[in-house]
């Protein structure tokens, strides 16, 4: 087991008004992140998605209608450990300033969809806290950015028109103001104990 403090926590964009009194900006008109997440931690060499990959249908389900529960049932098939099935559990993660992981599980993801959209969500994918010798590192950076499931058609900012036919791959969203680099949503740093 290793604890990890939450060293830093710099919302970038959020409709929380916590967040905007730490200097977040607004979403795009219109938009708003759905309070509803997946927040797990897994085994290294597992993933609950990733970019280029395929989205399950549970990734599927959240980035089109904000529901986790569909993604969060195939982390719990694969004996993931949920730790927040709400934005308002991360807070209070924010407010305990720490998270401990075992051996076991010490990798963590993250997925929460921007509403109105075809299938956007934010989120990350697979940061561990251990090296590839297996040893716990010093810091865990989190990077939360915009990606597209790759599921549904539609305008930005707008619900679906329609299934994506084919299916494509999960990737970055290359829609202003997300194009650049990408825009990070949020930064943490977690710091061993």
């Amino acid at each position: 087991m290793a604890t990890y403090d939450i060293a830093s926590f710099e919302p970038k964009y959020s409709t929380d008004p916590l967040f905007l009194i730490l200097g977040a900006q607004l979403y795009p008109e219109g938009a708003a992140s759905d309070n509803r997440i997946a927040f797990v931690a897994h085994p290294v060499d597992t993933v609950l998605w990733e970019p280029g990959g395929m989205a399950s249908e549970g990734l599927k389900m959240l980035a089109e209608t904000g529901d986790p529960a569909a993604l969060l049932a195939e982390a719990e098939a694969m004996e993931f450990l949920v730790l927040a099935s709400t934005f308002d559990e991360i807070k209070a993660l924010l407010g305990a300033q720490e998270i401990t992981l075992s051996s076991e599980a010490p990798c963590l993801s993250y997925a929460q969809a921007l509403k109105p959209n075809p299938d956007w969500f934010f989120g990350f994918s697979s940061a561990c806290a251990v090296d590839e010798a297996g040893d716990w590192v010093e810091d865990i950076e989190l990077l939360v950015t915009m990606f597209d499931a790759g599921t549904a058609d539609g305008e930005p900012y707008m619900d679906a028109t329609g299934a994506t036919d084919p299916q494509q791959p999960v990737t970055s969203v290359e829609i202003p103001p997300w194009d650049e680099d990408p825009v990070t949503i949020i930064k943490a740093t977690l710091r061993a104990e």
